[in-house]
């Protein structure tokens, strides 16, 4: 079903919409073409979703922070030799 509303207008409009005489069924987020977008188009739940990502990698990239320290500092050591 899509509900269409007007500000000025408090009657709410509402028809179902089908698709190969089925109806389709309504969800709160739907995901296309990778990008996660809600009945209001906010992209919140995208945007959470990056940021999610985000945080995980530089958790990932904060604990190897010690190990890349130490490869780059035979890295150099051999290319001094």
């Amino acid at each position: 079903m899509i509900l269409v509303k007007s500000k000025r207008n408090s009657e709410d409009l509402s028809f179902t919409v089908l698709y190969d005489n089925s109806d389709v069924d309504s969800c709160d987020v739907a995901k296309t073409l990778g990008v996660s977008l809600d009945s209001k188009l906010s992209m919140i739940k995208f945007i959470q979703e990056k940021c999610r990502a985000s945080y995980f990698h530089l958790r990932n990239l904060g604990r190897i922070k010690r190990s890349l320290n130490h490869a780059r500092s035979l890295y150099r050591s051999l290319k001094q030799s």
